[in-house]
């Protein structure tokens, strides 16, 4: 499994669907099971070395209280009856130590707040720090029409492009790609998050971003937010 997905799944950048993908792979995968700990010890350090932001009067009540209300779901997602007495169980082996540090650093999530934005950074850091390695890559800020920065884009020799935005999408819109290559126009795909990866594009074509509606659009419906020449 390749190593961006361990550390998506190491940061909770995963859906639901996708981390019991991986969980399962795991299982059988105990090099790549290592890896994971490895990920996830790091983003421990990174998390410990920063200063506890005080949790408001209550919030550690709230947050048990809001746990034992918390209906169990199966993997269908269908509610199901109330889940058993806990039942001490016997020392899980050494490999998997990193389950009870994956569901640490969750439950840090959940009480703070303050881990997921941080994973996010690492991850698009880590992704933007891999593409600009590569021979010949070329990194631009890129900036609206007022000169504001929006984020960078990282250039391959063959025009692919790895997009990094400073800020995800307004709720309900998606980041959609554009390219415009002569008079032909064409979409490069939808992106909920901040990264986006683009395909090579054509050589001396224009590639742009506008907000659309999820899903996307067969036209743009917004004014680009960046138009970029390649």
């Amino acid at each position: 499994m390749s190593d961006d997905t361990l550390i998506a799944y190491a940061l909770g950048l995963l859906d639901d669907h996708e981390a019991r993908e991986v969980e399962r792979h795991l299982e059988s995968h105990p090099q790549d099971a290592a890896r994971v700990r490895e990920h996830l010890e790091s983003l421990t350090a990174v998390v410990l070395s920063e200063a506890p932001e005080p949790l408001p009067d209550g919030a550690e009540a709230a947050l048990l209280e809001r746990i034992r209300e918390q209906p169990s779901v199966d993997e269908d997602h269908e509610k199901v009856s109330a889940p058993p007495p806990i039942t001490t169980l016997p020392r899980r082996p050494r490999a998997r130590s990193w389950l009870a540090l994956a569901a640490t650093l969750a439950l840090l999530a959940v009480g703070f707040g303050a881990l997921r934005p941080l994973a996010t950074d690492l991850w698009v850091g880590w992704r933007v720090n891999r593409y600009q390695a590569r021979a010949g890559a070329v990194t631009e800020v890129l900036t609206d029409a007022g000169g504001e920065r929006l984020g960078q884009l990282v250039r391959l020799t063959d025009n692919r492009l790895l997009v990094a935005m400073d800020e995800p999408p307004p709720r309900r819109q998606v980041y959609q790609a554009w390219e415009i290559a002569g008079d032909t126009l064409s979409s490069r795909g939808t992106w909920q998050g901040r990264l986006f990866a683009i395909d090579p594009l054509a050589a001396n074509s224009t590639f742009g971003v506008t907000l659309e509606p999820p899903g996307g659009s067969a036209q743009p419906t917004s004014t680009p937010l960046l138009l970029f020449p390649l």
